[in-house]
């Protein structure tokens, strides 16, 4: 007889990794501890409410689903759903998927999408894994659009006087960022890039502040902000999950932007190409661009696609 019970970590935990090391230990190897992050309640991020539930087989973990939900937005993520490979094919996930797609609604969700949220495993479903596609698009997910995460190895970047160039004579500076800039770091992503907001907001409350470049321009505004990664990071800091895949001194790069009014004047590339320069002083070989749809902007400046992802939502009236 199938069951639908809440996750216990003391109970559960052990085999529920054993489910991840079937499904997904040859081509997303993760270790336990990150794991075990990936699917916690996340106390640095405000309103956010991870949801763990089992199926149970004859009192035996079969199946394991994680969802999430912001009361705030009134948004859900379908973070992952996994079935043992002896009990697939017989209704487990279509339960666990039906049950937690339930309980969003219940808690007042209006959009769900299919991945994502922060941290994450993935923004959508990897392209290596068209099973999970065929199984989410029987339970009635369309796809919406394909995005992209790149990669480069930073030891070889030797670009940045390039593309710093074009803005060298504008009195545009680039700098890290320190405790008292955390009020206009707040304010230009409310007014430039408020669905970032609170990535930066996550970075700040590590006092990872070294970890935000700034654009300036000739008056001391800040005109442009990127988020970087690195093995100086403090370690509580999930951005990459995959050390196995891209190595211990893997970074990244996010929530890359400009404001409106300097498009297309090359700042973006500038910033861009100061960041990849101050992570590879920090080390950093590896170096992750996820979830964006920019792959040719990323390519001009040496990155190379690394995996592509089916997105998907759903909206429940």
């Amino acid at each position: 007889m199938l069951e639908i019970a809440p996750f216990d970590f003391e109970k559960h935990f052990a085999r529920t990794f054993e489910l991840w090391q079937a499904s997904f230990e040859k081509s997303w190897p993760l270790d336990e501890p990150a794991f075990r992050r990936l699917i916690s309640d996340d106390p640095y991020i405000p309103g956010l409410r991870k949801r763990q539930f089992v199926a149970l087989v004859e009192g035996v973990v079969a199946g394991f689903v994680l969802f999430q939900f912001v009361a705030e937005k009134g948004s859900g993520n379908l973070n992952l759903v996994m079935v043992a490979p002896g009990h697939q094919r017989q209704g487990v996930g279509t339960a666990l998927h039906n049950y937690a797609l339930a309980e969003l609604q219940k808690a007042g969700a209006v959009r769900v999408q299919l991945g994502g949220g922060s941290p994450t495993f993935w923004q959508g479903i990897p392209d290596d894994l068209s099973g999970a596609a065929n199984f989410f698009e029987k339970m009635g997910w369309q796809y919406s659009e394909t995005s992209y995460d790149l990669t480069q190895n930073l030891q070889g970047f030797t670009g940045a006087g390039e593309f710093s160039a074009p803005v060298a004579t504008r009195g545009i500076t680039f700098r890290t960022a320190v405790p008292a800039d955390q009020a206009a770091i707040v304010a230009f992503e409310k007014a430039e890039f408020p669905n970032w907001l609170g990535a930066y907001e996550y970075v700040m409350g590590f006092g990872d502040f070294n970890d935000l470049l700034l654009v300036c321009d000739i008056d001391g505004k800040i005109v442009g902000t990127v988020i970087m990664f690195s093995p100086l990071s403090n370690p509580y800091r999930l951005d990459v999950p995959w050390k196995r895949l891209l190595g211990e001194n893997r970074g990244a790069l996010g929530c890359v932007g400009i404001a409106r009014s300097l498009h297309r004047q090359g700042l973006g590339s500038a910033m861009m190409a100061a960041a990849m320069e101050e992570l590879k002083k920090r080390g950093v070989g590896n170096c992750h661009i996820g979830w964006t749809w920019r792959v040719t902007f990323y390519e001009k400046l040496g990155f190379k696609l690394w995996k592509s992802f089916w997105m998907s939502w759903q909206n429940f009236s």
